[in-house]
């Protein structure tokens, strides 16, 4: 059961329109910032305290660069918005940020990709086919639906994509 805290945070949040996605990342985030501190009150916590969260964040857990840039938009959520701390107060003295190095993706080659796609049936390589040679996000292969595909003109109109925006892309002909 969550905290009344909590409960008023995820009311603020979904009052301002932000996706279930977010919702889920900026509470994630600031009970775990709240769990760092021994539970106490975000409200009786200073700037100190969240610069030494996010130093914990990149030095002790060793986390990414953009993993400690989404806890530092929920902290400034929580204080500038929830809260309503002025940008003023939010100004974070320099604290050490992550530097992880970047990873080259590993690439599969065509007989590994064959061999992954004919270990799969049914729904799981269609969609499978459709993220891999289109491009979708997961979410997007959820939401599709038959009549969003154009087979003529070999594309996908996307609804709802991420930040709630529509695209078109390619169908693959890979998926035909």
């Amino acid at each position: 059961m969550s905290s009344p805290f909590i409960g008023k945070l995820r009311e603020h949040i979904r009052a301002r329109n932000y996706s279930k996605r977010t919702e889920q990342t900026y509470v994630h985030w600031i009970l775990d910032f709240i769990r760092y501190h021994n539970r106490v009150h975000p409200n009786t916590l200073d700037q100190q305290a969240i610069t030494a969260y996010l130093e914990y964040l990149a030095i002790h857990r060793q986390v990414s660069p953009a993993t400690q840039r989404t806890a530092l938009n929920a902290l400034a959520y929580l204080y500038k918005q929830f809260l309503g701390r002025d940008d003023n107060w939010f100004k974070l003295d320099s604290f050490k940020r992550s530097s992880k190095a970047k990873k080259l993706p590993v690439v599969l080659t065509n007989q590994e990709l064959r061999d992954v796609f004919t270990h799969l049936q049914g729904e799981y390589r269609l969609c499978a086919t459709l993220m891999y040679g289109s491009g979708l996000r997961l979410m997007e292969t959820c939401r599709l639906r038959v009549k969003d595909i154009d087979f003529d003109r070999l594309s996908i109109h996307i609804y709802e994509g991420k930040g709630n925006k529509q695209r078109i892309t390619t169908l693959s002909e890979f998926c035909v």
